[in-house]
């Protein structure tokens, strides 16, 4: 078992504190908008010290998503461990990732509403590496909603399509909270999700 040295503890520690001020700073002001030296400034740093750790801007941007869709991946694999059957896992993963947006709706308004990282290189590194996680995230899925079809809890379905609809209504929740300012439930509109999966619309 690897344990961190007490050089290495504060390396991470002094990493998630430069990205919580930037999730702070992006989420108010944008991408195009905040500076390095506000976020230092947040993050209660130097500018020369938040350099050590980002090179740039655009670079501590990718960071702030990269450790949000880490901790999404992270509550998927912990409802495939920890939750018996399909139903029981997709609703731990559609809870967890409902709280996951709940705390993290800067997520939306930085990457909802203007274009990000200028430059081409740089948007196709973002690109690349969304395009990369998804397909992590998906896969997982399609594991659940194969089980669920070999286990009869659920029809035969495609797989892969449905994990896409899925993360999709999981979105669609998230953007409603946001663009209507309402309050999260996660809990009962997990369930809610669920329900219609499982039981359909049809009123029987």
């Amino acid at each position: 078992m690897n344990t961190l040295t007490l050089r290495e503890k504060e390396k991470l520690r002094r990493r998630k504190q430069i990205l919580a001020a930037a999730r702070r700073v992006f989420a108010r002001k944008g991408f195009h908008k905040s500076t390095l030296i506000e976020i230092a400034r947040e993050a209660h740093l130097g500018k020369a010290t938040l350099y050590w750790y980002f090179a740039n801007k655009a670079r501590l941007y990718r960071a702030v998503f990269e450790d949000a869709i880490d901790e999404q991946l992270h509550t998927v694999e912990k409802a495939i461990e920890d939750t018996p059957d399909c139903r029981s896992r997709l609703e731990a993963i559609a809870e967890g990732q409902l709280k996951h947006f709940a705390r993290n709706q800067y997520l939306l308004r930085v990457s909802g509403l203007e274009a990000g990282p200028p430059g081409e290189e740089m948007r196709r590194d973002l690109k690349g590496f969304m395009i990369h996680k998804y397909g992590l995230y998906t896969e997982l899925l399609e594991r659940i909603f194969t089980s669920g079809v070999e286990n009869g809890e659920i029809k035969a379905i495609d797989v892969g399509r449905m994990a896409h609809v899925f993360i999709a209504v999981l979105h669609s929740i998230a953007w409603y909270w946001h663009l209507r300012a309402v309050r999260p439930q996660p809990e009962e509109e997990a369930r809610q999700v669920c329900d219609i999966i499982f039981e359909g619309l049809g009123n029987r």
